[in-house]
């Protein structure tokens, strides 16, 4: 259920415009109390409200009448009634009172998919999530209409598993058809953008939701496989297929794009035969120790994708988990991926077969990791002013996820490098690295891994090893072969914003392992 006054992140299905105190509102509308406005501004409000003659909470959208939308979203909303299903929230009435257009909805007791997706879930889940929001798109085309921005705030889950899709034909009137311009096409591509974010916790799309965005790279969004480890080649090959329906510059070519959301179902019948339950799904396992049930086990599919690790040495690409995350909804730690970002050179040769589901796993090698000791930890200073232990850097290392080393505060997300600030741990000695694991404050940080074995004193003096960005909270980056190495340079190049106009990063963690 929405918590009072609960607004969504801008360009999602409900964006956050702020009424004014000027904007009184009445304290019924008809028949129906105004209890609580969740959205204002711009002429169209959402109201929860209570129908006093037929006892239940709905929902009211109310437009004004000089709104310049008034007329389409009344035509909108008209449209929308037609749809009668139960995975699909309602339009109940569309009424004019004193000029106002007020667009009657279900009041739905659930959780958004973005609120859900504070950890990942697995690979079954994802894919009983994203066949029952099939299953709505294609009830709601079967009306002659489209939905047209499936977005995570769209898609509801109540506390027995129930999938409800919420904003079809609304939505896309007020902030417009997302991907491309067809809906109908949107909404295919949506499916897949839904299974992404179901297996990896980020959205693959250009405007903004609650979800980190999944990451570019080489110029095309990474598939789940790129940014999860040990998932079926089957869920590669349906985001790809889904979202080749609206094709773009970062979309991963397919020469067979789903045609309609009947063509998506059996593709996820052939994934999964059989229904799942999602009953409190808040409730579900972390992936953090690995686990994976249903068709993500090894033991029920024989065609994996490639785990990404790139040739030539590169950083591989490993699950991370993010900690801290959203409590609006639920006590839960948010699990999010970073993915380190190869070049186009390094991305070559890396593809996703379309059909052949049947293949022998391709894995690789357990390596036997420790925990290196870090003998020493300075903070270097920006401008080329060498290091220091000012700043605390050992709040970096300390064991504590509360104390961390923070950034100065920037005017700006994006810092030059020659600007930026990090933090450098040295090993005593040169050793072999496997992996760097890194704890960062907030999401979409910049992070830059670089690596010496003389201590500098700005960053250029150490190699660039790998670059993230889009970072979550926590992310591990691991090597495909052992590095030699004595100093290690994490500095961030964009960090989050924090209060008011100003922009501060922070590491919480570095682990070596070797």
């Amino acid at each position: 259920m929405w918590p009072k006054s609960r607004r969504e992140n801008a360009g999602g299905a409900y964006a956050d415009h702020h009424h004014t105190p000027e904007e009184s509102a009445p304290s019924h509308i008809g028949r129906f109390r105004l209890e609580d406005q969740v959205l204002g501004g711009h002429g169209k409000r959402l109201w929860r409200a209570y129908d006093e003659r037929l006892h239940r909470m709905v929902a009211l959208r109310l437009v004004d009448s000089q709104d310049p939308l008034h007329d389409d979203l009344r035509a909108a909303a008209c449209a929308a009634a037609r749809v009668v299903d139960r995975r699909v929230v309602r339009v109940l009435d569309v009424l004019d009172h004193e000029g106002t257009l007020v667009i009657v909805t279900e009041w739905v007791d659930a959780i958004p998919l973005e609120q859900l997706l504070t950890t990942s879930m697995t690979p079954t889940q994802s894919v009983e999530v994203t066949r029952r929001v099939a299953e709505a798109i294609g009830h709601i085309h079967s009306a002659g209409v489209t939905h047209g921005r499936v977005r995570p705030a769209s898609v509801m889950i109540d506390k027995d598993g129930e999938v409800r899709v919420r904003g079809h034909m609304i939505d896309a009137r007020i902030y417009g058809i997302d991907p491309g311009n067809d809906p109908a096409a949107a909404d295919i591509s949506g499916l897949g953008a839904v299974m992404t974010a179901c297996l990896t916790g980020r959205w693959p799309g250009d405007t903004p939701t609650a979800l980190p965005a999944a990451p570019i790279v080489a110029g095309k969004r990474t598939l789940p496989s790129q940014l999860r480890a040990d998932l079926p080649e089957s869920l590669d090959t349906f985001v790809v297929r889904a979202m080749a329906a609206v094709p773009g510059p970062e979309t991963v070519h397919s020469d067979h794009p789903y045609p309609d959301a009947a063509a998506a179902l059996d593709a996820l019948a052939a994934i999964h035969d059989g229904s799942g339950s999602l009953r409190n799904l808040h409730q579900r396992p972390s992936l953090r120790h690995g686990h994976a049930s249903g068709i993500g086990s090894r033991s029920n599919l024989g065609g994996f994708a490639k785990t990404a690790a790139f040739v030539g040495g590169v950083l591989a690409i490993v699950f991370a988990v993010g900690i801290g995350g959203s409590r609006l909804f639920i006590d839960s730690e948010e699990s999010t991926a970073s993915v380190a970002t190869p070049s186009p050179k390094q991305l070559a040769g890396v593809s996703v077969r379309e059909a052949d589901t049947t293949g022998t796993p391709e894995t690789s090698p357990i390596l036997s990791e420790q925990v290196l000791p870090i003998t020493g930890v300075m903070t270097l200073l920006p401008k080329g002013k060498g290091v220091s232990t000012a700043g605390r850097p050992e709040a970096a290392i300390d064991g504590n996820a509360v104390t961390a080393w923070l950034t100065p505060r920037y005017k700006q997300a994006k810092v030059k490098l020659s600007e930026a600030s990090g933090v450098v741990v040295d090993l005593g000695e040169v050793r072999q690295v496997r992996a760097v694991t890194i704890g960062l404050l907030g999401n979409n940080s910049t992070v830059q891994l670089r690596v010496s074995e003389q201590l500098g004193e700005e960053p250029s003096d150490y190699q660039l090893l790998q670059k993230a960005e889009n970072a979550s909270t926590n992310m591990t980056l691991r090597e495909a072969r052992p590095l030699a190495t004595r100093y290690l340079l994490v500095t961030l190049t964009s960090v989050p914003k924090t209060t008011g106009k100003k922009y501060q990063g922070g590491i919480s963690s570095i682990q070596v392992r070797g």
